[in-house]
């Protein structure tokens, strides 16, 4: 009888365990999808900063506050000069499961800012991908080469799959 509530009970839950599980992010993948999304996106390394009040969580709920971007952009041949942008950090949601604002950052990071007409958005997802890889020479140089080419090839997402 206990091993049938196990089995009924893991049937229910293991869609549900299922869902929370997350794909560790490829540098290589995340910029093609964002690189073939409808939205227009610029690529951006550097540190985020909360400025507006971070409102209570509400499960299943997009959130969105003030922050303040400080870093560079990622062109072609290299990084820009440092600057700030003034951005709307939005979390997105997968059912009941959310992103989450980002808190106190020691390190720059990869982040894709969508251009609206209402200003710059950085979304987060309940998954990592478009915002928290952390920047590394390699993966700077891997944007850029895909940049040139317009997106990355399957080389560069196979030699990603586990950085």
């Amino acid at each position: 009888m206990r091993f049938l509530c196990a089995l009924v009970m893991f049937s229910v839950l293991g869609a549900q365990v299922q869902a929370l599980s997350c794909l560790r992010p490829n540098t290589a993948k995340t910029f093609n999808f964002h690189q073939e999304a409808p939205d227009k996106y610029r690529l951006f390394v550097g540190k985020v900063k909360m400025t507006g009040a971070i409102p209570k969580y509400v499960e299943g709920t997009p959130q969105s506050a003030k922050a303040v971007a400080t870093g560079r952009f990622v062109g072609r041949s290299g990084l820009t000069k440092a600057q700030s942008l003034n951005v709307t950090v939005q979390t997105q949601c997968v059912a009941s499961w959310c992103g989450g604002f980002p808190s106190a950052m020691d390190k720059d990071v990869i982040m894709y800012i969508k251009q609206t007409p209402k200003g710059d958005v950085i979304d987060i997802g309940a998954c990592p991908g478009g915002f928290g890889q952390v920047v590394t020479d390699d993966r700077v140089k891997l944007l850029q080469k895909c940049l040139r080419k317009g997106k990355c090839s399957n080389a560069d997402i196979k030699e990603f799959e586990f950085k």
